[in-house]
Formats: structure tokens, C-alpha cells, sequence
């Protein structure tokens, strides 16, 4: 897995003196590769209201801490956006607080890598630097209510590979 790399300025001159890695850990890293991928991660699947559990045609791409877009498992009918927290088999398992509220059977699953880019933007609130792999970065979920554009807090810097290589 190719981890994103998170830096927090703590000497105050714009220099990292305390620099760590933070594995994304969302399917950022099914487009890494020596050539960039350009394509949206999808597989078939099914969960049922109540159940934080997603059946799934195929987990290949697939990594835990991934977001995933359920489209009718939310309360309102809308796309349910999750995180999966394991992979067992052809299940998906999603945080606790990811219920359906409704049943979703033979929907498409598509990949939303807000959350894990948010968990990132999050974990420096006071600044710093989220470098981004080359690669493609879907935000949001078709028919998603749950849809927000990412909050940036100030001084804090996002930097992706190149200009070519990096897709938000």
C-alpha cells in the first residue's frame, strides 16, 4: 500500500521538523502505479437495512479505511457514503455508525475518497501539508445528501504529485 504523506510545520519556518506518514487507507492506492490510472473503482453489491455489512461481487481494489458510495442504503433513499473498516472475503464491513437504513440489492458501489482525504486534512488542524500520490481522487458520491465539499483550515497546503499526475 502507498501511503500518503502527511507534514506539520513545528518549528514555524517552514521547514517539517516533525514529519510523519498516514496511510490513507482508501482506494488512493488502486490508482497508484508506475503509469497513472484514470477510473473509478466499482463492484456490485448488496446490504441490508440495519446491517453495517456489504456483499460484494468483488473486493479486488477494495482496501479498508476506503470510502464508499451506496446508492438508496441511506435514510432519506439517497446514496449512503461509508468507510469500510475490514475486508473479509467478498464483505465489505463499514464503521458502526454506517448503517443502511434501507435495503440497497444488486446496486453499483462506487469509491468516495473524501472521507479518508478528510480524516487527513483533519488529523492537522493547526497546518501543514497533505501530499497527494499520483493518481485520480473521486469526491463524492452520485446521489449522495450527504455530499460536502472538504473544509480546508488555514495553513494547511495540499500538494499532489504534478500537475498531470494528481486528479482531485
Amino acid at each position: 500500500m502507498v501511503a500518503g504523506r502527511v507534514s506539520k510545520d513545528r518549528s514555524g519556518d517552514g521547514t517539517s521538523s516533525n514529519s510523519r506518514s498516514i496511510a490513507f487507507e482508501s482506494l488512493v492506492t488502486f490508482y497508484i502505479s508506475s503509469a497513472l490510472r484514470r477510473r473509478v473503482l466499482t463492484t456490485t453489491g448488496d446490504i441490508r437495512a440495519g446491517f453495517n455489512q456489504l456483499i460484494v461481487d468483488d473486493v479486488h481494489g477494495w482496501v479498508r479505511g476506503a470510502g464508499v458510495g451506496i446508492p438508496g442504503a441511506a435514510a432519506d433513499g439517497t446514496a449512503l457514503v461509508a468507510r469500510v473498516v475490514s475486508i473479509r472475503r467478498n464483505v465489505l464491513t463499514l464503521r458502526d455508525t454506517d448503517t443502511a437504513a434501507n435495503d440497497a440489492l444488486r446496486v453499483t458501489i462506487t469509491n468516495d475518497d473524501r472521507l479518508p482525504i478528510e480524516a487527513a486534512i483533519n488529523s492537522l488542524p493547526d497546518g501543514g501539508t497533505v501530499n497527494f500520490p499520483a493518481g485520480m481522487y473521486i469526491i463524492g458520491t452520485p446521489g449522495a445528501s450527504a455530499n460536502q465539499p472538504l473544509v480546508l483550515h488555514s495553513n494547511l497546503h495540499l500538494i499532489g504529485a504534478e500537475r498531470t499526475m494528481t486528479l482531485v
